[in-house]
């Protein structure tokens, strides 16, 4: 009895255990997202069309994007998220 309830302890820590590769995937997430802010923030000059902006935010981050490249692969979608971070510094700024 006294073994079934060390397994099941132990069956609940390993579910609350994140994997290596789980947490470098989200560090490298996460640095990548601070990337794209950092440089919308530097590159953004409030005039010209923000997905312009964003696709040179998301060449100055290929480096990060290389990290992460296995989970974003899909360069429109990348774009799409940029411009969204792009109009969110904007509006940051506004305030």
């Amino acid at each position: 009895m006294r073994s079934f309830f060390v397994a099941g302890a132990a069956l609940m820590l390993l579910g609350c255990y994140a994997p290596p590769a789980d947490v470098e995937r989200q560090q490298a997430l996460k640095a990548y997202d601070r990337c794209l802010h950092s440089a919308a923030r530097t590159l953004d000059d409030h005039r010209s069309e923000a997905s312009a902006i964003a696709a040179v935010v998301v060449k100055k981050c290929s480096g990060e994007r290389a990290i992460t490249a296995a989970m974003l692969n899909d360069l429109p979608q990348e774009i799409t998220a940029a411009t969204t971070i792009v109009l969110d510094e904007r509006n940051r700024d506004s305030k």
